[in-house]
């Protein structure tokens, strides 16, 4: 309902100021699709207080894995089962952020094909005693409904600042 609400109101205040039916619905549909895009990617994450843990990066620690042909690591969280992991960061031995050794990825190497297991164990280990920790910063399951309850008042909240537009704009044209 908040997201009719927005694009409803969008619809109208685009009408309102465009004051041409086709572009008006054409610059909506843009700018409501922009809104479902950002929403998500940029602004969703932050309406709610998010979590952080550090994991260590060890062979029998966090389920770990490599992306980017071994320049990212990847932790799993098995202790918040249902999370929405938000953002990790690789941490170097002071606890500063800091990227992947390439020594990890050489370690990785090799002409043949892919790493064996006990290989990937070996360089986590090597990276672990370097003091590398993975970073994970995550929105737990119990924020589900927070999440959704703060998104659909931003729209509403929208949806109501559009509103307030529309009448200032049709007074000021009126007077």
């Amino acid at each position: 309902m908040a997201h009719a609400a927005f694009a409803f109101a969008l619809g109208v205040a685009l009408g309102l100021v465009i004051r041409r039916t086709l572009p008006a619905m054409a610059t909506t549909f843009a700018l409501y699709t922009a809104a479902q895009i950002a929403v998500p990617m940029w602004i969703r994450s932050h309406l709610a207080a998010a979590d952080r843990t550090v994991l260590p990066i060890e062979p029998d620690g966090a389920p770990l894995g490599i992306q980017d042909g071994a320049k990212q690591i990847v932790a799993h969280l098995e202790q918040a089962p249902g999370a929405w992991v938000t953002s990790q960061q690789t941490l170097n031995a002071a606890g500063q952020p800091a990227p992947v050794p390439s020594s990890f990825a050489d370690c990785l190497h090799i002409e043949s094909g892919p790493p064996t297991l006990q290989q990937v164990d070996r360089c986590v280990a090597d990276l672990g005693a370097l003091g590398y920790k993975q970073q994970v910063t995550y929105q737990p399951a119990g924020n589900f409904w927070a999440l959704q309850w703060a998104e659909a008042g931003l729209y509403l909240g929208l949806a109501l600042a559009l509103t307030g537009f529309c009448v200032w704009w049709i007074r000021r044209r009126v007077t």
